[in-house]
């Protein structure tokens, strides 16, 4: 059997807690296991590593569709 849900979208990005400034993903990511990736603010030149990939898009159930 088969269900339709309605959904709302998410979009989830990575901000600079120094400005708050949106970062963005450098070109290379490091092979660890799991893998790390670099992501720098344009305004401040901080670097930082995540586990997470950003921006990330998650989903959340509305209701079901009848």
């Amino acid at each position: 059997m088969k269900k339709k849900f309605e959904v709302k979208t998410y979009k989830t990005i990575l901000c600079c807690d120094k400005c708050g400034k949106e970062m963005v993903r450098g070109k290379m990511g490091l092979p660890t296991h799991p893998p790390k990736y670099l992501y720098e603010c344009e305004s401040c030149s901080i670097t930082v590593t995540s586990e997470e990939f950003f921006p990330s898009l998650s989903h959340e159930d509305i209701e079901e569709v009848k």
